[in-house]
């Protein structure tokens, strides 16, 4: 199976534990723990200014469902909180780590709590998370997932230097091609969520691109296409590369395919146009000599087009005046659209000659000037068929036999009022693109020359189109629209920056969504992080349970890749018993990753819409809740007299770690906690520490609640050193 364009998004719903054998619901060994480093050390005293990393680890003691809360007090006279919120490396590196998907909260008294920190740090006592949690036992989660469509990735950068052209779309990644490099033909790789490839960038000397260098990708042999300029000759033709294996490219058999003599000069990439492509064939046009350029990708490793349709003579060359500025091709309705020179014509492929035997019209002195050059338009009519295409600049237009035609009036005023961007269509080409009879192309031409919107114009109303919206979108500099013809609801644009941007053909909006007959149940629903290292957000994997909600178990398959897309090997296409039930016991963490993405394919015309209303339960093995952040060493004491110490002068530092599961069926909640402290430095001169400390009741008088197991069903913690366990009759939903 081929790896799926599409992205979805989980409702994640619950957290589960997996039951344990009998004899260990009854006593769980493992205690709530607080420890504590300095400098990756245990310490044995600290000093003012030092970083106190905590680690607060709190097992789940409860079966069913249950919410579960961590909470960590400290002594504020010699601790306080370094940073508020979560952790991320770039933006908050001193932020605080928790369970995903569960609430961070701040208390400055022990009793009120808030998800919004206080501005002074120093006033806060104690942070707890927590979450919703449904438990049978110890260690082995359970989540259900509910798969539903979201976009793509919001954005893509090109990897490196330089800028992008148009996007090609491979099985499962994105390509494009620095423009106008003199150096090498560079390829750049993105997922469908925007991270790189395995091969992010691959790099072929001996090359050049012009300034619309477009690539085609097959997606039947993984191979991408582009036409380049070879330095050694000057010759044009496609340059070809295998992404098979997306960690390894490799060269094609054939490497480049030489198509025209071209022009063996310094600015020679640039003698070259614009290129298009209908269905197997690819078409360019050398502006130097006037030939168009053909390559037909159906063919062994892709070859030169039969006939006389590759070389074929479209009129008069040149460089400057004829060669990149002016060559534009346009495949459609079986036809070769060409500009060259001040001209525009038909090619028909079939015959090998000019359409009908038509002349090209001139569309124009002032096309020779460096603007107003883009590729002819394909039009419809209002029914969707076919109409002509049309030289925006000139208003021009030819149908399929090369006869001229009038533009629609409707057209015409709208290009009028919202005039396509000259400046850049001659300099770049500025490449629009169509879909479900609409035409997208890049906005006006702002003050700095660029298009910054994207407009979108409906044949069929001969308006602009409903609902749609592309301006604001994060575009800053337009080169191209591109639309997938296997998901035609997403239009890509990438520009000058490098920057791709997805928008929604129906809205505008940034993100698409696949429309493929697949749904997608991501890590962050599968498998969320319950500790801090995200190593144990998997150990070991159990089983796939799904609620087809009325689909045949005929009608799904299920396939398994890690977290580079890459298919993992023997896990692609598995059936579901007649429940909806795969064991997946035998699928290794190392050949899946902790991240791993879980499709699941619809066959026998099973619909998206379909797919959308199945739930997946996955079953694994992983880490326990842990809360992680760092404390920092200062004096903080009340009496003025003492509160500025000499350096390093601090009183003890008390750190308290509590864990609480609060069952929701009425029954009793379980609870631990361990209380440590750390030496202070010259603390006898200083005032005394005290931490809050979580409220639990009080221990029966074994150490737990033996009625706990029969009442509520649920594991009670033994007590270890340094720690105390507690039951608790249900109180009120925290």
């Amino acid at each position: 199976m081929k790896k799926s364009t599409s992205l979805l998004a989980s409702t994640l719903a619950i957290f589960a534990l997996v039951a344990l054998p009998a004899a260990a619901h009854a006593v769980a060994s493992n205690l709530t723990t607080v420890a504590v480093t300095i400098d990756d050390a245990t310490p044995t005293s600290m000093a003012q200014d030092d970083v106190v990393d905590v680690v607060t680890h709190g097992p789940i003691a409860q079966f069913g469902s249950a919410q579960h809360i961590l909470y960590t007090s400290w002594s504020t006279q010699s601790l306080q909180l370094q940073a508020s919120g979560a952790y991320n490396a770039a933006n908050n590196p001193n932020g605080l780590t928790y369970p995903e998907g569960w609430v961070l909260e701040y208390s400055t008294d022990g009793t009120n709590w808030s998800t919004s920190a206080p501005g002074d740090l120093t006033t806060v006592i104690a942070v707890r998370a927590k979450g919703d949690v449904s438990t049978k036992g110890r260690g082995v989660f359970e989540t259900t997932t509910e798969a539903e469509p979201i976009t793509t990735g919001t954005d893509f950068a090109s990897s490196g230097g330089g800028d992008g052209y148009n996007v090609a779309f491979g099985n499962g990644i994105l390509l494009n091609m620095y423009h106008h490099d003199t150096a090498s033909a560079k390829i750049i790789c993105k997922k469908l969520d925007g991270t790189d490839c395995a091969t992010p960038l691959r790099t072929k000397t001996g090359y050049q691109t012009n300034h619309a260098s477009s690539l085609y990708f097959d997606k039947s042999n993984n191979r991408v296409y582009g036409f380049v300029y070879r330095s050694s000759d000057g010759h044009y033709g496609v340059l070809c590369q295998d992404y098979s294996d997306v960690a390894a490219v490799v060269d094609c058999p054939t490497v480049f395919t030489d198509l025209s003599n071209g022009f063996l000069n310094a600015n020679g990439y640039q003698g070259f146009g614009s290129s298009s492509q209908d269905g197997d064939v690819l078409w360019s046009i050398d502006g130097y000599n006037a030939k168009l350029m053909c390559f037909d990708m159906d063919t062994t490793g892709g070859d030169e087009c039969d006939g006389g349709n590759n070389g074929f003579d479209v009129g008069t060359g040149g460089f400057w005046g004829s060669g990149f500025y002016h060559g534009r091709v346009t495949a459609a309705a079986g036809k070769v659209f060409f500009t060259i020179d001040d001209v525009m014509g038909c090619f028909d492929p079939d015959t090998q000659a000019l359409c009908g035997s038509s002349t090209p019209i001139d569309i124009g002195s002032n096309a020779q000037s460096n603007v107003s050059r883009h590729p002819p338009v394909p039009v419809n009519n209002t029914s969707g068929d076919f109409f002509a295409t049309c030289d925006i600049n000139s208003r021009l237009c030819i149908d399929a036999a090369g006869a001229t035609v009038t533009i629609p009036a409707a057209l015409n005023t709208y290009w009028t009022a919202n005039v396509p961007n000259g400046y850049i269509a001659g300099q770049n080409a500025q490449q629009w693109a169509t879909t479900n009879n609409k035409f997208y192309y890049g906005g006006v031409q702002t003050a700095d020359f660029w298009s910054k919107d994207l407009l979108c114009y409906d044949f069929q109303t001969e308006a602009a189109c409903a609902g749609f919206n592309g301006a604001g979108r994060g575009i800053t500099d337009f080169y191209t629209a591109n639309v997938d013809p296997d998901n035609p609801g997403c239009v890509w644009v990438n520009q000058h920056s490098g920057r791709i941007i997805p928008l929604n053909a129906q809205t505008g909006e940034i993100g698409c969504s696949s429309g493929e007959a697949v749904v997608e149940l991501p890590y962050s629903g599968v498998v969320p992080r319950m500790g801090c290292d995200s190593d144990g957000r998997v150990i070991s994997w159990e089983d796939i349970q799904l609620n087809l909600n009325g689909l045949s178990p005929n009608d799904v398959a299920i396939s398994i890749y890690d977290d580079n897309g890459a298919a993992v090997s023997s896990w692609q296409d598995l059936d579901v018993d007649s429940t909806g039930y795969l064991d997946i016991s035998g699928l290794t963490v190392a050949e899946s990753s902790t991240t791993p993405s879980i499709q699941i394919v619809g066959l026998n015309g099973a619909t998206i819409e379909e797919l959308q209303a199945i739930t997946g339960t996955v079953t694994f093995e992983a880490g326990e809740p842990e809360m992680c952040f760092g404390l920092r060493a200062v004096t903080n004491c009340p009496d003025d007299a003492i509160n500025n110490p000499a350096v390093p002068d601090v009183p003890p530092g008390i750190i308290e770690g509590s864990s609480i599961t609060f069952p929701k069926n009425g029954s009793r909640e379980v609870g631990s906690k361990q209380r440590i402290t750390v030496a202070g430095t010259n603390s006898g001169n200083l005032c005394a520490a005290s931490a809050w400390s979580a409220f639990v009741p009080t221990l029966a008088a074994t150490g737990f609640d033996a009625g706990s197991v029969a009442l509520g069903g649920f594991a009670v913690l033994g007590v270890g050193l340094g720690a105390a366990v507690y039951t608790a009759r249900r109180r009120s939903v925290r």
